[in-house]
């Protein structure tokens, strides 16, 4: 929600969201083209967004970056991938 209120104050742009394995972590990045993160300029930041993604980073054991090497805004999520429960065998009917 912060790329859609916060990344492109003179109307829209894209917004990038990826989910990629690497070993055994799941990344999750969403970016935009964006003015870039300046929460001190925009008097309607409230930091509610970033302790939200903070939050849920902490429920899900993961870590969570700004990537300051790109142009607009970058927010990298990293966690553990969890592997899905094994497929029960059906049961016969008798």
């Amino acid at each position: 929600m912060n790329a859609v209120k916060y990344a492109y104050p003179d109307g829209d742009g894209p917004i990038h969201v990826n989910l990629k394995a690497q070993g055994d972590d799941l990344v999750l990045s969403i970016a935009d083209d964006g003015v870039g993160l300046d929460v001190k300029t925009d008097p309607r930041s409230t930091g509610m967004g970033q302790r939200i993604v903070t939050a849920m980073a902490s429920k899900l054991d993961a870590s969570v970056a700004r990537d300051p090497g790109h142009a607009g805004t970058r927010i990298v999520l990293r966690f553990r991938r969890v592997n899905p429960p094994a497929a029960k065998p059906a049961s016969a009917a008798g």
